[in-house]
């Protein structure tokens, strides 16, 4: 289970900074058949990281379009010689655009990922660079209720261990399904449910995101729950930014960079 902590301010009609921070708890309790029972508890920090959006074009007769640049200032990676904390290894940009056609809005986002090398005394991974591509659908029930879907694509390159290739090139598309309820004006409850398919492993991960917003004037504070239940297969867990948008007379849950509307 993944526990982020997301804060977002706008400075300007049009910019706005943002930092996260997120961890990690696993409790688990395995049964043998001989009834002997073990347990296993890992709780530690994840990751912690900054960057900025800014609007380049308002919607008018044209969609929207938004510019995001951020950085992982901190990432606690498990080495086989175990965890060590690195320091601006992944660097993220992403382009988003909507556009409003009362009361369905359009979303579309592509982000591109450089990951450097990380290291801890003689142990160095190097994961491959990623590009993602979603398009989503927003549908204003009522003035309060949202649902969305949609789904995500990414690619992703070899990742490298102490030089020597580990995995293939990897591919993921994630079916999307969510829905938002506004509670006040500044408090928002938010699920989202996404089915991941990975085509170079054969297995399947349900993921469920909880996620709770609550904006103060021109801050919003995010906290999101995440947790996965799957079957065999390798889990990669992809940390994305959450902002919110005032849209259609409701507010709507981009789950990935925005605008704060003043």
């Amino acid at each position: 289970m993944f526990i982020t902590l997301n804060l977002r301010y706008g400075l300007t009609e049009k910019l706005e900074v943002f930092t996260y921070t997120n961890f990690f708890s696993n409790f688990q309790r395995t049964t043998y058949a001989n009834s002997e029972r073990k347990s296993k508890e890992d709780h530690r920090f994840n990751s912690a990281g900054a960057g900025f959006s800014y609007q380049v074009l308002e919607e008018d007769k044209y969609p929207a379009l938004l510019i995001s640049v951020s950085s992982q200032v901190a990432n606690n990676t498990n080495f086989s010689n175990g965890y060590k904390v690195n320091y601006f290894k992944h660097y993220k940009a992403t382009l988003t655009s909507y556009y409003t056609v009362d009361p369905i809005v359009f979303f579309i986002q592509a982000s591109y990922t450089l990951n450097l090398k990380e290291k801890n005394k003689d142990q160095k991974i190097d994961l491959g660079e990623r590009f993602s591509f979603s398009p989503q659908i927003y549908f204003a029930i009522n003035p309060y209720t949202t649902i969305n879907w949609g789904f995500s694509w990414y690619i992703q390159g070899k990742d490298k261990i102490n030089g020597k290739y580990v995995s293939l090139t990897q591919t993921r598309t994630s079916f999307l399904f969510g829905a938002s309820y506004e509670i006040t004006n500044n408090l928002v409850f938010n699920l989202i449910m996404s089915i991941n398919h990975y085509l170079t492993v054969i297995s399947h991960l349900f993921q469920q995101d909880l996620l709770i917003s609550f904006k103060m004037k021109r801050v919003i504070f995010i906290f999101l729950l995440l947790i996965n239940s799957g079957f065999c297969g390798t889990v990669y867990i992809i940390n994305q930014d959450v902002s919110i948008k005032r849209k259609v007379k409701s507010y709507i849950e981009f789950k990935n960079e925005g605008m704060i509307r003043q």
